[in-house]
């Protein structure tokens, strides 16, 4: 019995101990979870983007989901959504993307729990694309005549783009064919070019693809003779159509084209030697050496009308008086001006390298008569002379020994000849207009040929300012600066 029941309490204390083992196992191991969420992704892309308008709906409910999908966690989290650019798309606080305008931003998508858990996409905003582009006068032909100014027409201000509520209106303007019409891009204004016929098209820039068109039909008026003016510039008119230009002189004659309302003005020009006599396509001409060329300028319109001037290049030797027998008199002239002036009249006819000259007064100032500033040249004994130079409006500084380019000086406009033998009763000789500023090269002074051979004792040049009224307030302006004047003969080289 004793037997029995040591056994059975030895039985009874195993089982206890096995017991408790397991018990003690179970508490120490952590009891199995589900995986977190990780982050966020917006499932309703198209491709990379979110598009809207165009052939997609104008709003959309952006849909997200929380990765990964079997986390425990996914009933925490809730999104904020955020557009970053208002005026391209909005979106409320259910999701809802609405468009706004044309163009792409970025929706960005938030935890509200969890500011690292976000994500984001590109939006491109379509709007309500164009439906068609009404061209005025549609599918008839603007006829153009084209001339030399250019004939244009406004096709941007004759176009009517549907639907009115379309979010891009901008066309671009294109043209089958530059050579005939262009069209600027923008703008939209066609500009004839030449004859012939040109479509241009009207194409919508927000991808619709859709586009207007019409047809321009440039039309041209050509030449039916060319002419050349009696008037040639420097050139020296013998007769008709023949000139004289001088050696290392350069010119054009004017040229009269008709019908005055030709299309094109543009010549060409040809020399038949141009050893001689160049020109170039703008039809100036240079005299090269001595010799006769023949200048032909040919119409480019196609009517291929022209018209050739003889041109005698001659060579002149100028051979200037000696001023050093000269007495001078004139009209009160400033001897104060120091640098500007330097002294006495002689200073106006001696050697061009010193760089001195006269400031002569205008009409108005220190008793200059109101016929105007003047010089008088008396050689002594009647002398004879066909051709004058003078530089003017010179600001020269000696102590630098430069020009200063300051508008210190009037312009000598206009001198007018006189000439006489007794100082007393004066024959007018010559009024020569439109001198050259001389101020910008002061080695080059005007050089002019006269109409005539003259011959006198005394000669008498008044002086025309080109701004008679003009005072900036200061003593400047009152002044005319002249220097290197010469008289001279000019004969034909030989």
């Amino acid at each position: 019995m004793k037997n029995i029941n040591k056994r059975t309490a030895t039985i009874a204390l195993l089982t206890l101990s096995i017991l408790c083992s397991c018990s003690k196992v179970k508490l120490d191991t952590p009891q199995p979870s589900g995986p977190k969420v990780t982050g966020v992704e917006i499932v309703n892309l198209q491709g990379d983007a979110i598009i809207l308008g165009g052939h997609e709906p104008m709003t959309k409910q952006v849909q997200v989901a929380a990765t990964p999908s079997s986390a425990e966690d996914l009933d925490k989290y809730y999104f904020t959504c955020y557009s970053s650019d208002n005026s391209v798309f909005t979106v409320d606080e259910t999701g809802m993307l609405t468009c706004i305008g044309a163009g792409e931003a970025t929706l960005n998508v938030v935890a509200r729990n969890n500011a690292r858990i976000a994500t984001s996409c590109r939006v491109k905003s379509i709007g309500v694309l164009v439906g068609s582009i009404d061209v005025k006068p549609g599918g008839q032909t603007i006829a153009l005549t084209q001339t030399p100014g250019g004939a244009t027409y406004s096709a941007k201000s004759n176009i009517t783009v549907s639907p009115s509520n379309a979010t891009v209106k901008e066309l671009v303007f294109s043209s089958s064919d530059p050579a005939i019409a262009t069209v600027d891009p923008a703008t939209g204004i066609v500009s004839a070019v030449w004859e012939g016929q040109t479509a241009i098209r009207a194409t919508a820039t927000d991808g619709s693809g859709v586009y207007g068109e019409f047809t321009v039909d440039v039309a041209v008026v050509r030449a039916d003779s060319v002419t050349l003016s009696a008037a040639a510039q420097t050139l020296t008119i013998e007769t008709p159509n023949t000139y004289t230009l001088n050696v290392g002189a350069s010119s054009a004659y004017s040229i009269y084209v008709q019908p005055g309302n030709v299309s094109s003005l543009k010549m060409s020009f040809n020399s038949s030697d141009p050893t001689i006599a160049s020109v170039n396509e703008a039809g100036v001409i240079s005299g090269l050496s001595s010799g006769t060329a023949y200048i032909t300028a040919t119409t480019t319109d196609g009517s291929n009308k022209a018209v050739t001037a003889t041109v005698n290049v001659v060579k002149y030797l100028f051979t200037p008086l000696d001023p050093s027998t000269w007495m001078l008199t004139s009209s009160p002239v400033d001897m104060t001006l120091g640098a500007h002036s330097f002294g006495d009249l002689s200073n106006m006819v001696d050697d061009p390298a010193l760089n001195t000259g006269v400031a002569f007064f205008k009409v108005g100032n220190q008793g200059v008569p109101s016929t105007g500033a003047y010089f008088t040249v008396d050689f002594g004994t009647p002398a004879v002379f066909n051709y004058f130079q003078i530089a003017h409006k010179m600001d020269f500084n000696p102590t630098s020994g430069s020009y200063l380019y300051e508008y210190r000086y009037n312009l000598v406009k206009d001198i007018r000849f006189y000439g006489s033998d007794d100082d007393l009763l004066y024959t007018d000789l010559q009024n020569v207009t439109g001198l050259a500023n001389t101020n910008s090269d002061p080695k080059s002074p005007n050089l002019v040929r006269l109409s005539a051979t003259h011959t006198w004792r005394y000669v008498k040049c008044v002086l025309t300012p080109t701004y008679p009224n003009y005072n900036s307030g200061g003593d400047y302006d009152l002044y005319m600066f002249v220097k290197d004047f010469q008289l001279g003969l000019y004969t034909l080289a030989p």
